[in-house]
């Protein structure tokens, strides 16, 4: 009978070895697994931190689509305020569109000057580019009978009126966003 009980005492110390062995494999395999959800974890809090405070546009730019706006809180005659956007890659905003003219509305609450003016060898209304406009290019327009009361123009809350360039006038410049694509962050896998 000594024999027997050998034989079962060898068979459940082989037995509790193997679950011994097992829990251990088992535990480094779920230490492992926390270390690297661990590590995926704080990779997707910095990917979400770099893309929530990433801004495309430069410092007191506003953001629209694919264009940065800046609002000016300095007075500057319409030339000035012109000179002054080249000068730092951007150009005062013309208003094609009227989406754009809806986005800004809420946040020009003064005139700002824009990028329109009198061309006085023809008459015409043209942006700073040259390009002519039309009363279906800003629709504005209509809706003011004095608006050609000075040579340049100025958007404020939905509305564009004439001044004589020569006043003093916070401004709206433009410059395309920086385009960045997000596929370039790395994402580690161990």
């Amino acid at each position: 009978p000594w024999r027997y009980v050998a034989v079962i005492l060898g068979i459940l110390c082989v037995v509790l070895l193997g679950a011994v062995g097992f829990q251990s494999v088992k535990r480094k395999y779920f230490q492992e697994r926390q270390r690297k959800d661990s590590r995926v974890s704080v990779i997707s809090a910095k990917r979400s931190v770099l893309l929530t405070n990433f801004s495309l546009c430069p410092e007191n730019w506003i953001q629209h689509e694919e264009d940065c706006y800046h609002f000016s809180t300095e007075w500057r005659t319409w030339q000035e305020s012109k000179d002054y956007c080249p000068n730092t890659d951007v150009r005062l905003r013309p208003f094609l569109i009227v989406p754009i003219q809806d986005f800004i509305k809420p946040l020009s609450f003064s005139y700002h000057w824009i990028g329109l003016f009198c061309n006085g060898i023809n008459e015409s209304w043209v942006w700073e580019d040259g390009a002519l406009i039309t009363t279906s290019d800003f629709a504005m327009f209509a809706e003011h009978p004095d608006f050609n009361s000075g040579d340049c123009a100025a958007f404020r809350i939905g509305e564009a009126h004439s001044y004589g360039c020569e006043q003093s006038k916070p401004y709206i410049c433009e410059q395309r966003a920086i385009l960045v694509n997000i596929d370039i962050l790395p994402l580690s896998c161990g």
